[in-house]
């Protein structure tokens, strides 16, 4: 996965446009993609875990930073300080 995976340029350019102080529930990146987004779900969290993973996003959970790998449950991602 690289800048030109669509999901992950979705992801990032989101979470650009909102800024530090802001976060984004990752269906709402599929939900950009395609109007038949849950499919597309799988996909955007194995992106978010990756990003996060190499230091670019950050996944929370009730506003508390989760370590990728153990994510379990909704969550919210959003880019680093």
């Amino acid at each position: 996965m690289s800048e030109s995976d669509p999901i992950e340029s979705v992801m990032i350019e989101l979470l650009e446009k909102r800024g530090l102080d802001k976060s984004c529930c990752p269906s709402e990146v599929a939900r950009l993609l395609s109007n038949e987004w849950r499919p597309l779900m799988s996909e955007v969290n194995v992106i978010a875990r990756k990003l996060a993973k190499d230091g670019r996003i950050r996944i929370t959970q009730k506003g508390q930073e989760v370590e990728p790998d153990s994510l379990k449950g909704p969550y919210r991602i959003r880019l680093l300080e």
